[in-house]
């Protein structure tokens, strides 16, 4: 056999045995147990090009990274188009402080800048351990009020955080 007969066979052997030997990700395991809790940020969808979202902006004072930042970082330069990003974040047991708020995003910078949040506050969530909570919103006339609510109820585990439009 020649050499780079050789070398051609023994490349795809070589290759599938790495693919054999890679590490196994322990990602599955997080469907299994859930040590902390989950506060998921929404996202209401208005137009091509506009969004309302309703996110977590800090956890005991200390800032994160949410879904707004986030969409407004992966769409620049894009054009008209609000490529949404909508994140979960994971939340020790315990009794918390979140900052939240909902706010319109829109996918041109120029238009954005006059965007304010149209309610924001802190409130006091208890995670317990496993569960997953989501950041709602509602939209009426003038008021925009935000609160937090256990996702598999659907029931209000904060009070409201209020603004006017």
């Amino acid at each position: 056999m020649t050499k780079p007969l050789a070398a051609a066979l023994l490349f795809p052997v070589l290759l599938l045995c790495g693919c054999a030997l890679s590490p196994v990700q322990p990602q599955s395991l997080n469907l299994i147990y859930k040590p902390d809790g989950t506060v998921k940020d929404s996202v209401y969808a208005v137009e091509q090009g506009r969004a309302i979202f309703c996110a977590v902006l800090a956890v005991d004072g200390h800032a994160v990274v949410n879904s707004i930042d986030e969409s407004i970082r992966a769409s620049a330069g894009m054009g008209n188009v609000l490529l949404v990003r909508r994140l979960e974040h994971t939340v020790a047991p315990g009794r918390h402080s979140l900052s939240i708020g909902c706010r319109s995003v829109t996918a041109l910078p120029v238009v954005d800048v006059f965007n304010t949040f149209k309610a924001k506050g802190v409130v006091e969530l208890s995670v317990v351990k496993g569960r997953s909570y989501l950041i709602k919103g509602r939209f009426q006339g003038d008021v925009t009020s935000a609160w937090i609510e256990d996702e598999g109820s659907g029931a209000a585990v904060t009070a409201d955080v209020s603004g006017a439009l």
